[in-house]
């Protein structure tokens, strides 16, 4: 099965929540600003009163301080906004397939699966699965042909044993018919879970793990 490619509403990586932090620095940074003005007109001598260019400077720096404060709310209720709208969307494609930009995948009591994607055909095509310690739990040779090739362990090792569960990653060596590398990426195969939402902006649950928008290849159907 093809799996589309993410839509256009997912946020680049440096993509960030919404946030009061800088909103209340701006803001107190405003009312210092106002109140050492205030002191400074107060306390001014009637023999030697502030000069009004002086005036004037603090007084256009007051108004650049206070439009900054105003045009930091509208962007963080764009955030707002965009965050409403990611969830939302994401919302109802909670159990769809999911690909993620990933070699690692958790095995469970299903199989994994991985997509591997090269610009052209392997003549030879080596695989390796290692688990989180770095240790090969199994290898072999792959059928790799141009475009998408789909791999599915089903957690058997070397050895004819079931592997335990837990983190497991795939990686692949290919060459062409001249023994020139070709490069290859590999996505892992799963299912949207659920959505965390403790960082503000939506981060998918996939297969029990937590990734970033950005890692989403795309969506399939639903499982």
């Amino acid at each position: 099965m093809t799996i589309p490619a993410t839509p256009s509403f997912f946020p680049p990586p440096s993509a960030t929540a919404p946030s009061k932090t800088s909103a209340t620095r701006l803001g107190g940074d405003l009312d210092t600003f106002l109140n050492l003005m205030l002191t400074q007109i107060r306390t001014q001598s009637p023999l030697n009163p502030i000069d009004t260019k002086d005036f004037t400077a603090q007084l256009v720096q007051f108004a650049e301080l206070e439009q900054n404060i105003r045009t930091n709310a509208q962007n963080e209720a764009l955030l707002t906004m965009q965050s409403t709208l990611l969830t939302s969307t994401l919302a109802g494609l909670i159990d769809s397939q999911v690909e993620v930009q990933s070699p690692q995948a958790e095995l469970g009591d299903a199989p994994i699966e991985w997509t591997v994607h090269s610009a052209q055909p392997a003549s030879n095509a080596q695989l390796i699965i290692t688990n989180r310690n770095g240790e090969a739990v199994r290898s072999g040779s792959l059928d790799l042909t141009s475009g998408t090739t789909r791999f599915t362990w089903d957690g058997e090792t070397n050895a004819g044993h079931r592997a335990a569960a837990g983190t497991y990653e795939l990686s692949i060596g290919a060459s062409n018919a001249d023994g020139l590398t070709i490069p290859v990426s590999i996505r892992t195969l799963g299912r949207l879970e659920g959505l965390d939402l403790s960082d503000g902006l939506p981060r998918p649950i996939v297969n029990g793990k937590l990734f970033h928008l950005h890692e989403i290849a795309g969506f399939g159907a639903r499982l």
